[in-house]
């Protein structure tokens, strides 16, 4: 991480590989503190929630979640962070929901076999409409949310965004931007952070980053001097 972002803001990962909506639900308690337990702590100021691809997997799959279950489940997030009657409530916190992108199924399909999957059941575990279905869902929650808050809930499309980048939905379009069919490239990651970042730089100007103050001053070697401000590289680098 850029020194210029460690001295305004700590970035926290805290995505867990293969993990669902209704799986993470115990975790929550772990990330975010109680109301009783925040006093001197670090205050949270943006929260980003990704789920979906996993959720989407057909029924019968062991990460299979019923759709309605993954929006109670999304809602259940969103209102703990922003609801004031909330015992995890977090005053200052906005938040940007991240709808699931499409999935490439003849990628999938070349994986190698993983050990669970018999054979000829590979990539079968999910289909492009019914991801479909939960990003539609998410689009659904995100808007209502953001409605319902003025804004402190924003809602990152994701789907439509790898898709005006690949040009279409078509498997052969959308492979330049995935490694597996399911998991981005580098290059496909880097469409999410423009997006959050066109979201934070329009809606939420006191979180931007190339505004904003930092916390510790940086010691400029040679001069003897201290600086305030500073543009983190990834904000200078285009795409």
């Amino acid at each position: 991480m850029s020194e210029a972002y460690m001295r305004k803001m700590d970035v926290l990962n805290r995505g867990f590989g293969g993990y669902t909506t209704e799986w993470s639900l115990p975790l929550f308690d772990k990330i975010f503190a109680k109301k009783d337990k925040q006093a001197g702590l670090p205050p949270v100021k943006l929260v980003t929630i990704w789920f979906g691809a996993n959720d989407a997997s057909v029924p019968g799959t062991a990460q299979s979640v019923p759709l309605e279950k993954y929006v109670d489940n999304l809602n259940y997030y969103i209102s703990c962070l922003v609801e004031p009657s909330s015992e995890y409530y977090q005053p200052e916190a906005r938040v940007v929901l991240i709808s699931p992108p499409p999935f490439v199924l003849s990628m999938r399909l070349e994986q190698p076999l993983p050990p669970h999957v018999s054979k000829g059941e590979q990539g079968k575990e999910r289909t492009l409409e019914r991801t479909r279905q939960f990003k539609d869902a998410c689009l659904a929650v995100g808007n209502q949310w953001s409605k319902k808050t003025s804004g402190r809930v924003q809602l990152l499309d994701l789907w439509k965004v790898v898709v005006d980048a690949a040009g279409s939905e078509n498997d052969n379009d959308l492979r330049p931007l995935y490694t597996d069919g399911l998991h981005l490239r580098p290059s496909a990651y880097r469409l999410v952070f423009d997006g959050i970042m066109s979201i934070v730089g329009s809606q939420w100007q006191d979180l931007d980053p190339a505004k904003m103050k930092m916390t510790v001053p940086r010691y400029v070697a040679g001069t003897g001097s201290w600086e305030w401000y500073t543009v983190p590289p990834m904000l200078n680098r285009k795409a």
